[in-house]
């Protein structure tokens, strides 16, 4: 008999430890508004599968609100997380809105063609 190892994900956690996801605003302080996605200052390959659960989570919660003002640092992975999130969010009738977005943010989705994709602040 053969086993499969199980696949392992890494997921933010609520203090209590429940197994819910957590949508962080600043330094693992839980948003006060569960729509709210506060962006880290590094988004990469490394930070994308945590992005992909608080986008989800945001989604589940209603139309998703941004906040890329701190981006210091993006890369195609979690760029990628993010038109897939925009994406969805859309088809589902809730789009995702924008409370800001960096130069690195804007200047990195626009040189990969996914400012309209993303719906960042002055796409036409």
């Amino acid at each position: 008999m053969t086993t499969v190892p199980k696949k392992r994900t890494t997921r933010a956690r609520k203090p209590d430890a429940d197994n819910e996801p957590v949508l962080a605003t600043e330094a693992g302080a839980p948003a006060a508004d569960p729509c709210q996605v506060r962006l880290d200052t590094t988004l990469t390959i490394r930070e994308a599968a945590t992005l992909v659960t608080q986008l989800r989570a945001a989604m589940a919660a209603g139309a998703p609100v941004l906040d890329g003002s701190g981006v210091e640092q993006v890369d195609t992975a979690a760029l990628q997380a993010l038109a897939a999130a925009a994406v969805s969010a859309r088809h589902a009738g809730r789009p995702v809105t924008w409370a800001g977005a960096s130069r690195s943010l804007t200047g990195t989705a626009a040189l990969l063609g996914l400012v309209p994709v993303l719906g960042l602040p002055g796409a036409a």
